[in-house]
């Protein structure tokens, strides 16, 4: 997963992508996943969430917001534009069984133009979990 913090928590440092279109509508993804719990452990069902994820280990925030890009939406950088980092925050989670403070940097993309979105690019975890792009 990640380091881990003095208080014995795993950290996951995240980026996630503000996507919003010519009308200002958001891009939004839908989860079910039943090992992302609270910090109690109780699962709360599907939500939705911004698109992105995960900061892989040695990746810079700009690939790691182009690689998210592309494998929960099929987009590749040249139908968006990638802004400043608007929002930073942590919450903690109760992820795959381990106590997780999850790092996240929101960033503000713009669709430059109009394109088809499509979820075939997800990755082998993703495919269980992710119901639909709204």
């Amino acid at each position: 997963m990640g380091k881990t913090s003095r208080d014995n928590i795993e950290v996951r440092n995240s980026a996630k992508i503000v996507l919003l279109n010519d009308e200002n509508e958001l891009l939004l993804i839908g989860i079910d996943d039943k090992n992302i719990k609270d910090q109690k452990g109780e699962y709360k069902g599907r939500f939705w969430q911004l698109i992105g994820g995960k900061i892989e280990d040695q990746e810079s925030i700009e690939d790691a917001l182009k690689r998210e890009l592309f494998e929960e939406t099929g987009l590749t950088e040249k139908y968006v534009e990638f802004g400043p980092i608007i929002w930073q925050g942590e919450l903690n989670l109760l992820m795959y069984g381990i106590q997780t403070r999850v790092k996240q940097k929101f960033v503000l993309t713009h669709l430059k133009r109009k394109a088809d979105l499509n979820l075939n690019h997800l990755t082998q975890e993703e495919k269980g979990t992710v119901t639909e792009l709204k």
